[in-house]
């Protein structure tokens, strides 16, 4: 029996069993009292003596047998038919839920007692898989360079084995073509694609996956190489420089007569922002036309703008933004 808690567990050994028996597998949960809902413990433990009779293709396997209740005819029975093998579990995690969990158990060790057929022999596949075509640095077409630290990736063409099928890729990652001095063996499951993160890698150095397939028999392929990828630094990021507007008169007097003039690169218009040093916006102007704007130093209710230090935004269609500052004075 297998003794785990989810049927995942029992559909990993299923497909253990089938890649490396080539048999028939049939699973179904037997001993629950809800294997069909509504239905009376007759009813519950005919339908398992019924599915084991079936499986083991055996007519009349039930007549005779010292289980608690009477054994019940043949039926359904495949004449010479016998699957492969038997698949059960139980809730529970270990053996001893066998006890405490399961119904019937009167019913299963003995047909396991009496099951006459040898155990099946493993697929023979005394040859490894095909070799890989090609190992990719990067996640996709091959790279020569990467410009992180701590991560690496590769890439690779699948390897075929017909016989028992493939069952894992592993790779190593090294300084050397082939070399383990950084990862030595890890497994990547049947995916083509490995991303390594955490590492500590070295500006300048370059670093080489190795990839070898593994198939269900055990046997690996030779490994595969990449060509390397070096590591580079990062190019610093891009400092956005402030272009000063040219505000003019600055200073600028609320007292005077004479507006501040802000120029514009071409007659096509423009707006300008006026904000305090808090980030407020206390005037938005705007001309469809011309090559300037003028400002009269009031804010949005008309009324003149105190004394101190103010930022602008000048924008312009096609001509990006321009920032400055801007003191008024008395």
């Amino acid at each position: 029996p297998l003794y785990a808690s989810a049927g995942g567990y029992v559909n990993d050994e299923i497909a253990r069993i089938r890649r490396t028996y080539d048999v028939p597998v049939l699973c179904t949960e037997f001993g629950h009292d809800d294997v069909a809902g509504g239905s009376t413990t007759s009813d519950i433990r005919r339908f398992e003596q019924e599915m084991i009779e079936i499986c083991y293709g055996t007519p009349n396997f039930w007549q005779g047998a010292p289980i608690a209740d009477a054994a019940y005819p043949s039926r359904g029975t495949p004449g010479s038919s016998r699957l492969g093998w038997i698949l059960w579990r139980i809730a529970g995690t270990n053996s001893s839920s066998w006890n405490t969990t399961a119904s019937y158990t009167d019913i299963w060790p003995y047909a396991a007692n009496i099951q006459a057929s040898p155990a099946p022999n493993p697929i023979a596949d005394p040859t490894p898989p095909s070799g890989i075509a090609q190992v990719r640095d990067g996640t996709g077409t091959d790279v020569s360079f990467t410009t992180s630290s701590t991560t690496l990736c590769a890439n690779w063409d699948t390897a075929d084995d017909l016989e028992s099928g493939i069952g894992r890729y592993v790779y190593s990652i090294g300084t050397t073509p082939g070399g383990t001095d950084i990862i030595s063996w890890a497994n990547n499951g049947t995916a083509a694609v490995a991303v390594s993160t955490g590492l500590s890698l070295n500006i300048g150095t370059t670093y080489y996956f190795s990839v070898m397939a593994q198939n269900v028999s055990k046997l690996y392929n030779n490994p595969e190489n990449s060509n390397g990828q070096v590591v580079l630094a990062a190019p610093p990021a891009p400092v956005r420089k402030a272009v000063t507007a040219g505000a003019y008169p600055n200073p600028f007097s609320v007292s005077a007569n004479v507006p501040v003039k802000f120029p514009l690169d071409s007659n096509a218009g423009g707006e300008v922002r006026i904000f305090t040093v808090s980030g407020r916006l206390v005037r938005k102007l705007a001309a469809a036309t011309g090559t300037s704007i003028n400002w009269d130093g009031r804010n949005e209710g008309g009324q003149k703008l105190s004394p101190g230090m103010y930022f602008y935004v000048v924008t312009q269609p096609n001509a990006g933004k321009k920032t400055g500052k801007l003191a008024i004075t008395k």
